[in-house]
């Protein structure tokens, strides 16, 4: 097998399929030779040709043939006019018979015969041109070969005969030109129109395909290569319906199926059918086409084949799936969305509504759908919606906000809010209206009773929309509305393709992606995720969010979306409410459940640390004049500053609370010595008994302070409040705007100093 290969390629070129295909019709030619060479060599034995024609053919024969072959195989021949080498194969051909011919004595007729076949073949090689120079050329080679046997053989010829035989030869070279110019004219045209249909299978970007009726493949254009990546002879040896993917196989196997039915029954009706199918390429990824099948005949309408033309629509089912997505995600967005949404023609008729829209005019879906604006509004409301409708189609502008009153099908009537916008098809011609509409009843009636006491939150409620925004499955925007770019500060160029977590504090990160990660995981929403967000300007703000899974056709999750609000002015207004529940509304002074809060922490403190801490009750002196004399209102101011005036008495480190109407508590930790406790006490009784200046007058008020000693009176924070009110109760006997130890002995110690 090896040195069969071996032979073949030293004969033939393995790079050039023409050449190898000139050299091997050479060689068939070159067969005809030898065959005529042994023919001669019979000749020669029986007496018909001497043995000058034996030996002249046989060197002829070997040595053109060499020659040819050498031009064929270094290529030169391709140089020529003629690559084939035709014509210069036939002359040399009838050259070798004319040869034979001046030996042949009376078998010169049989060569005669011979060169009609040569003759022959030229008439399905040569075009007319290159017969009728072949002819010339034999006419005179012929007579050349009469005239050399008139002056040198004269006796073996008869000369009339050789003249009629030369003319007959004329007359057939002269038909066979016609017949033959006939024949290539003919050979070149069907060349011409299979060379057309060639390069138009070629270049097409569509595969075509024929079958025939076992389904076995007979034809694939090489255009597969490029859509299917298989080359055509791969496709020929397939299996009928292989690479068809599972999900595509049934309709195709019923398409072909039953076309072939139909051809079978009806012969003379065209017969197609149109599929969408997903096929497998070659290296394994699947890819649509849509694939035209149809029934081709012979000419007598017996036998068929089917025709197939695929076409790869991949990129196509790519932009319907994002268009898919694209109406999902506005149509969620709509139906999600406490508005209402709905569409009308040009006469005012419902085309199309959410559920929203149902909601807020009391009737159902197919209600509503083809009712009129007049239909459920009063004669004035539905003239101002007819002219509101008109100016919007007049001018083109959108957004217009109007309200009307309509009438509920349960008879009651609602204020109704709607921001219209002109609708248009492709063309830019109108074609109806489509609004979002708002039940504004309610708002209507709380505006008034609303606008003093809680301004601030009706002014939240009006401005705030929710929050829409979509993600892939690593957490980058892919989708924003308005309300999100509000929310944050960012445009909406700057968000998308952005990571969400670009604009949440990095400590919140951990719960919103574990929520996000459940709803990945189970494929249900999740409500309530509140995360605290940073805006563009450096901000933090609170969001309270609800996420949805994002799927595909397939159901598999490929990312999220998001329905938020800011809830910022919430949470603020919860920190306040539970700042008061532990601060005095009037002085913002801790209240005695925090002041207890602190000494715990404090006493907890001094005892690791091994130091004193000193608590102080205090009671003021003659607030009770101040409030019977100068009114209720002096005396809040009163307390007002003498809250400032203690908290400048001690560090930042302690505590000064308001426990009781004219009563406060100190508690200072990092004591060394009664002594410092005497210190902060002679301080606070000097700065709380100057004036207060309050309206033009002032106002006078004293201090009685009751201290306990923290470990030296007691070591729990009940006790230690109780003693210090006991030794103030002590002080407000004995003389008030003073101080008094619990203890005695540290009594008679200060008095000393």
């Amino acid at each position: 097998m090896n040195k069969g290969f071996l032979l073949k390629t030293l004969i033939f070129p393995e790079d050039d399929p023409k050449q190898a295909l000139r050299i091997s019709r050479f060689l068939m030619a070159s067969s005809a030779y030898f065959i005529c060479v042994f023919l001669c060599y019979f000749a020669y034995i029986a007496g018909f040709v001497t043995k000058e024609a034996f030996f002249g053919w046989l060197a002829a024969a070997v040595s053109i043939n060499i020659v040819l072959y050498i031009l064929f195989r270094t290529g030169l021949n391709k140089k020529m006019a003629d690559p084939s080498l035709t014509v210069l194969q036939m002359c040399s051909a009838i050259i070798m018979v004319m040869y034979v011919m001046m030996f042949a004595n009376e078998t010169r007729g049989v060569f005669l015969l011979i060169y009609v076949v040569i003759l022959l073949f030229g008439i399905f090689r040569l075009n007319t041109r290159s017969f009728l120079y072949v002819s010339i050329f034999t006419l005179l080679t012929y007579g050349g070969v009469i005239a050399q046997l008139h002056f040198y053989r004269p006796q073996v010829i008869n000369f009339s005969m050789e003249y009629l035989q030369w003319v007959v030869l004329a007359g057939v070279v002269m038909l066979f030109s016609v017949i033959g110019g006939h024949i290539s004219g003919l050979r070149d045209k069907i060349s011409k129109d299979r060379a057309t249909i060639q390069r138009l299978t070629n270049n097409i970007p569509d595969v075509i395909l024929v079958f025939d009726s076992n389904l076995n493949c007979t034809y694939a254009s090489p255009s597969v290569k490029s859509v299917l990546g298989y080359e055509p002879e791969e496709v020929l040896k397939q299996k009928p319906f292989e690479g068809v993917t599972a999900s595509s196989r049934d309709l195709t196997i019923s398409t072909v199926s039953e076309i072939m039915e139909l051809a079978k029954k009806e012969r003379d009706e065209d017969i197609s059918r149109s599929i969408q199918m997903e096929i497998s390429r070659k290296d394994g990824i699947p890819i649509w086409t849509e694939m035209k099948f149809a029934i081709i005949r012979d000419k007598h309408k017996k036998s068929f084949e089917i025709l197939a033309v695929m076409r790869d629509i991949t990129e196509r089912k790519k932009m319907e799936e994002a268009l898919k997505q694209s109406e999902e995600k506005h149509r969620n967005i709509i139906e999600t969305i406490q508005d209402g949404y709905c569409e009308v023609d040009l006469e005012g008729h419902f085309t199309f509504l959410n559920d929203a829209t149902c909601e807020i005019y009391g009737y159902s879906r197919e209600e509503l759908l083809g009712m009129n604006h007049r239909q459920i509004a009063d004669k004035e409301n539905a003239k101002k919606i007819f002219k509101t409708f008109n100016e919007i189609y007049r001018t083109g502008m959108a957004g217009n906000i109007f309200n009307y009153e309509l009438i509920r099908k349960d008879g009651t009537r609602r204020q109704i809010e709607i921001s219209a916008s002109l609708k248009k098809d492709l063309s830019g011609n109108p074609i109806g209206f489509r609004g979002t509409i708002r039940d504004a009843t309610e708002r209507k009636k709380m505006e008034e009773a609303m606008r003093q006491s809680e301004e601030r939150y009706r002014t939240i409620l009006e401005e705030m929309e929710d929050a829409y925004f979509e993600v892939d499955v690593a957490g980058n925007y892919t989708f924003v509305n308005d309300a999100v770019c509000r929310h944050l500060g960012f445009s909406r160029e700057e968000l998308l393709g952005k990571s969400f977590r670009d604009q949440m504090v990095k400590e919140e990160l951990d719960k919103v992606y574990k929520a996000f990660g459940k709803i990945y995981m189970t494929g249900k929403p999740e409500t309530d995720i509140l995360y605290q967000l940073l805006r563009k300007d450096g901000t933090r703000g609170f969001a309270e969010m609800t996420g949805f899974p994002l799927t595909n056709q397939h159901g598999e999750v490929i990312g999220f979306r998001g329905i938020g609000r800011d809830v910022t002015e919430r949470k603020r207004i919860e920190e306040q409410i539970k700042h008061l529940a532990t601060h005095d509304v009037l002085t913002d002074l801790p209240t005695m459940r925090l002041a207890k809060d602190r000494l715990k922490m404090t006493i907890s403190l001094a005892q690791r640390n091994r130091m004193m801490l000193v608590v102080m009750f205090i009671d003021l002196d003659g607030f009770k004049e101040v409030n019977d004399t100068l009114g209720h209102d002096a005396g809040d101011y009163v307390l007002k500053q003498v809250a400032k005036r203690l908290i400048s008495c001690v560090r930042a480190s302690d505590t000064v609370a308001r426990i009781g109407g004219d009563e406060f508590l100190i508690i200072a930790n990092g004591i060394h010595v009664p002594e410092n406790a005497v210190q902060i006490a002679r301080k606070v009784i000097g700065v709380v008994s100057r004036p207060i200046d309050y309206n033009g007058g002032q106002a006078v008020v004293g201090s009685s302070i009751g201290i306990a000693l923290c470990p030296n009176d007691a070591q729990d924070m009940e006790q230690l409040i109780k003693k210090a009110d006991d030794a103030m109760y002590k002080i407000k006997k004995t003389g008030k705007n003073g101080y008094c130890f619990f203890n005695e002995q540290l009594n008679n110690l200060c008095n000393q100093l």
